[in-house]
């Protein structure tokens, strides 16, 4: 089956948390973070706001993330690793920690 299959001691006492969990304190505990996704915003959002830009949609893209983010230990003002695959969610994290 592989380390990753279900049941796999690789992942025991990890936590999974879909990219759309929002306002939980169940995470608050957690200091590793894996953000997978490389945010977009939807096209037809996109349309019906009439705004297809890049900065719109990086905008929602650093607003979806820093929420995720905020639901493990760094609300309470603990150290953290977060592993963020895409150059571009990691640039525009980087980006807002830094300014």
């Amino acid at each position: 089956a592989g380390p990753f299959a279900s049941g796999s001691k690789l992942f025991k006492g990890a936590n999974w948390v879909s990219k759309i969990t929002r306002g939980t304190n169940d995470y608050a505990h957690c200091s590793h973070l894996i953000y997978l996704y490389d945010q977009l915003l939807h096209l037809f959002v996109a349309r019906w706001l009439k705004d297809n830009t890049r900065s719109l949609s990086d905008a929602y893209a650093l607003t979806e993330l820093i929420q995720w983010v905020w639901n493990s230990r760094v609300r309470n003002g603990q150290p953290l690793t977060l592993y963020l695959p895409s150059s571009r969610m990691r640039g525009l994290m980087e980006e807002w920690v830094s300014g």
